[in-house]
């Protein structure tokens, strides 16, 4: 009877697979519209929505650097309907502040979709030139430089105090709510530079409005080829990079899990790469093609990292 039963759930539950989904899925993002995190989101929504004929839905739900969003999910049903595009945040900011989710068993990892760097901007009419302009300036004047983040224990405000620390300069965060609050007070001259990812900086630094000093990751990227890393520019070692993310609460059905992670695999498949060329567009790159359980060992590895590296830097942002 009991081999019965477990035959009957597993053929239910496989058919319910198949079935999914039957209603528009929200697709929760923990950042305002216009970031990376948002961009990325609602190109792969669209996809999403073509590979598995429904509607996908992505909803801003914002604030405390992700985790109102994170939290969410894990509160919601584990029925496929209630997705999340998650970011590097959701595995650096347990080590920063409480949070109300565990990175580790609260969700159901299904895909990490791509990679990205993050770019040290300033206004085009800014004296700094480079990376190495500003660390002189910070040096010459303690305290007295400021740069944009994304908010409070942001992934974009550790790049920043990571950066302080390997420089050793002093220089004074101000946290927004989300980058383009950030790009706005650069333009608008209360700041003198920001830290930020580079989909919605990209628009000002082709219009002219923005200058890109660096980018954080270990090489340079593609598109911006002319850009050099932070390491170039005199602080050997440094590297930081963001990654994208599809996940759902725990529990989520295997058969869901599979047929949305198949779904991801398809869309990057496809042979005129269009998600691919507008991901680039972004800055950003599809990450290696991986199976839920691969993007789960992601997810416990950078979560280590994290624990690792703030320990390492040896305070919190602030």
């Amino acid at each position: 009877m009991r081999a019965f039963l477990s035959a009957l759930l597993f053929a239910t539950t496989a058919a319910w697979g198949q079935q999914y989904p039957a209603k528009p899925v929200r697709v929760l993002v923990g950042f305002p519209p216009g970031g990376g995190a948002d961009l990325v989101a609602r190109l792969l929504a669209g996809e999403l929505g073509k590979q598995l004929g429904a509607q996908f839905v992505v909803v801003n739900n914002t604030g405390a650097s992700g985790a109102i969003a994170a939290s969410a999910v894990t509160k919601s049903e584990a029925d496929g309907y209630t997705l999340f595009v998650a970011t590097t945040p959701l595995t650096l900011t347990p080590h920063l502040n409480p949070v109300s989710y565990d990175a580790l068993t609260g969700f159901t990892p299904i895909a990490r979709i791509a990679d990205g760097p993050f770019a040290v901007v300033v206004r085009d009419d800014s004296p700094f030139r480079s990376v190495a302009d500003v660390i002189a300036a910070a040096k010459a004047r303690p305290g007295q430089l400021n740069y944009g983040s994304g908010g409070t224990a942001s992934t974009s405000q550790f790049a920043g105090e990571l950066l302080k620390s390997m420089a050793k300069i002093d220089i004074q965060n101000v946290a927004y709510t989300g980058l383009p609050a950030a790009l706005a007070a650069v333009l608008g001259g209360q700041i003198e530079l920001a830290i930020t990812d580079l989909p919605p900086a990209l628009g000002h630094l082709r219009a002219g409005r923005l200058r890109l000093l660096a980018v954080t990751s270990a090489e340079r990227i593609a598109m911006l080829a002319d850009a050099p890393t932070v390491a170039e520019s005199g602080v050997p070692g440094y590297s930081m990079s963001i990654w994208y993310g599809l996940l759902g609460p725990a529990g989520l059905p295997k058969p869901v899990t599979e047929r949305v992670a198949h779904a991801v695999t398809a869309i990057f498949r496809t042979p005129d790469k269009a998600l691919v060329d507008q991901f680039a567009n972004l800055g950003v790159v599809p990450a290696p093609l991986n199976t839920p359980e691969e993007f789960s060992r992601f997810v416990a590895a950078d979560y280590e990292f994290w624990k690792k590296l703030t320990a390492e830097v040896g305070r919190k942002p602030k």
